[in-house]
C-alpha cells in the first residue's frame, strides 16, 4: 500500500497477523527521510516509523521507532493493564535486535491514553504536506 494520500509523504503498510488463537493487525507509518537536529546543532537523517496494534484481547498499542544509524530507541504506549508487564520484559524486547547490525539502544514503555494523529507524531509532516521536498 502507499500513503492514504498523496499529500502525505509516508509509507504506509496494514499487517494482518494471527498467532495461535489471537487476531491482531497493525498499521505502519514510516518516514525514511525525517530530519533532526542533534545536540551539536548539524542535522541528521533518521528513519521514523509509526505502528499502531489492535490486538484481540489487549486493545490499542502504539510502537515508535527511530533509527540513527545503527541505533533504535522505542517508545511503547499500551494499555494501563498491560504497562508493568510490558516495563518488565524491556530487556527482552531491547535484545530483539541483536541478531542484526542494529541495536536497540532506548525501551521506554508508557501508558497509552489516546490515539495520536499523524501530525501529532510526525512533527515536520504538515510542512512536507505543503509543498516538494527534494534533496540533490
Amino acid at each position: 500500500l502507499s500513503s492514504p494520500s498523496n499529500f502525505t509523504p509516508l509509507l504506509h503498510f496494514i499487517i494482518p497477523v494471527e498467532y495461535e488463537d489471537i487476531s491482531s493487525f497493525a498499521e505502519m507509518w514510516i518516514d525514511p527521510d525525517e530530519e533532526e537536529i542533534s545536540r551539536d546543532g548539524s542535522q541528521q537523517r533518521i528513519i521514523h516509523m509509526f505502528i499502531v496494534f489492535d490486538i484481540e484481547n489487549l486493545g490499542k498499542l502504539e510502537a515508535e521507532f527511530f533509527v540513527r544509524g545503527r541505533d533504535i530507541s522505542l517508545s511503547l504506549y499500551c494499555p494501563q493493564e498491560s504497562a508493568e508487564y510490558i516495563a518488565d520484559i524491556s530487556k527482552e524486547i531491547k535484545s530483539c535486535a541483536d541478531f542484526s547490525d542494529y541495536r536497540m539502544v532506548d525501551v521506554s514503555v508508557r501508558k497509552f491514553t489516546e490515539s495520536r494523529s499523524l501530525v501529532d507524531v510526525f512533527e515536520g509532516l504538515s510542512i512536507k504536506r505543503t509543498g516538494i521536498n527534494v534533496r540533490i
